[in-house]
């Protein structure tokens, strides 16, 4: 059995897939495999965008609050023990006003 404590700021790096003047920190928890992590992944805020195809997610977030959008969907406003799942594909966007904490498994695209 491992414990974890999900609000300390220990062993964070870089988030992975950030695009220029986005900040953004992880830490891997555990991996299954080459394609499956579960990780927090923290920011002190901006807006985040991808096309989908890299990766889909399911995660809660831990403090903070947020608004995704997914292609062609109304927005959902996010805060403290929200859950969401975004499928592998969709296209989204993510406004951060501040600090926020989320707890995500991420399951990568299969490599072709």
């Amino acid at each position: 059995m491992t414990h974890l404590t999900v609000t300390d700021d220990q062993g964070f790096g870089p988030a992975s897939g950030l695009k220029p003047g986005q900040s953004a920190e992880q830490r891997v928890l555990a991996s299954h495999d080459d394609n499956t992590h579960v990780l927090i992944w923290k920011t002190e805020g901006g807006t985040f965008g991808s096309d989908g195809s890299a990766y889909g997610e399911t995660f809660v977030v831990l403090s903070g609050e947020a608004t995704i959008t997914l292609e062609d969907q109304a927005p959902v406003a996010l805060r403290e023990g929200s859950v969401f799942h975004r499928p592998l594909g969709t296209p989204n966007v993510l406004d951060i006003p501040g600090p926020f904490r989320k707890l995500t498994m991420v399951v990568l695209a299969p490599q072709t």
